[in-house]
């Protein structure tokens, strides 16, 4: 799919999506069934092009309900979900088919002059200023569990993640995540397309 978003902030590497699906999609690269799978260890392979799967019988964050990445590590302050599906899907935002597929997140992974610029447009036409957040929380629970619960809140809000440091070799050292619900993320294409970004009442004077 097109996103002028993307094309404005000159996004690299890749957005990914993620959703969930019934089948495995052809090609998916994947983890052996009931092999324990990172999914922050996949995103290389998502960003340089490939589509990545987790099954339910991995051991992993969003799959399992579990709202954890090991599991014998529990945290009963995190979101729990029972997932009615047999996949998470990772893949290119520019690779989503939007007849076939609806993203349940958008991950992107940015800088701080292009945090700037979506921390404005996650706070656009929102009352308040706290549309983005930025937890104590391991990678896979910033990048997808986190905003997967804020995307069924009310009013969902942006989490910046890849604070963990156990996590960081994954990523380029002046980089963190972006992670927002999918209609959020609809919000802000279309924020962008009201030129929000050059809205002075957005900027402190």
């Amino acid at each position: 799919m097109h996103s002028a978003l993307i094309q404005e902030l000159r996004l690299s590497p890749s957005p990914l999506a993620m959703f969930f699906a019934d089948e495995r999609p052809a090609g998916a690269l994947m983890y052996d069934d009931e092999r324990w799978g990172c999914v922050i260890s996949l995103v290389g392979a998502a960003t340089a092009g490939r589509t990545v799967v987790l099954g339910k019988k991995n051991h992993n964050c969003l799959m399992q309900g579990q709202g954890r990445c090991h599991p014998h590590h529990k945290d009963k302050d995190l979101p729990k979900y029972d997932i009615p599906h047999e996949y998470m899907v990772l893949k290119p935002l520019r690779l989503v088919d939007e007849e076939k597929e609806t993203p349940e997140i958008v991950c992107m992974f940015v800088n701080a002059t292009q945090l700037a610029s979506l921390v404005v447009l996650a706070n656009y036409k929102r009352a308040g200023r706290d549309a983005v957040i930025i937890p104590q929380a391991a990678a896979c629970h910033a990048a997808y569990l986190l905003p997967y619960h804020e995307g069924r809140q009310a009013e969902p809000r942006a989490i910046v993640g890849m604070t963990d440091p156990m996590t960081r070799k994954h990523l380029d050292e002046d980089k963190v995540t972006f992670s927002v619900p999918w209609r959020m993320f609809l919000d802000m294409e279309q924020y962008l397309a009201e030129d929000a970004l050059a809205d002075t009442t957005m900027v402190c004077t």
